[in-house]
């Protein structure tokens, strides 16, 4: 939704705590781009798993990608 992506929901990866609001991960599937309303705000890129967890600072999103990984490998 936020990435302006559409895709077939695989599996809840965790949550993390930020600033008293609770932000829910998920791993999908990919089916197709669509519009966005924040396209003109943020970028947005494809980057595989061992990339993402090169940009990624807090520990905490570290573990949502490894769930990912996790999830990824079981299937």
């Amino acid at each position: 939704e936020e990435a302006g992506v559409r895709g077939k929901l695989v599996r809840r990866l965790g949550t993390i705590e930020r600033s008293s609001h609770l932000i829910a991960f998920y791993l999908f599937r990919f089916r197709h781009d669509v519009e966005w309303l924040e396209v003109g705000v943020r970028k947005r890129r494809w980057v595989d798993l061992d990339d993402a967890e090169r940009h990624l600072r807090q520990a905490d999103l570290h573990e949502i990608v490894a769930a990912a990984r996790r999830a990824l490998e079981t299937r």
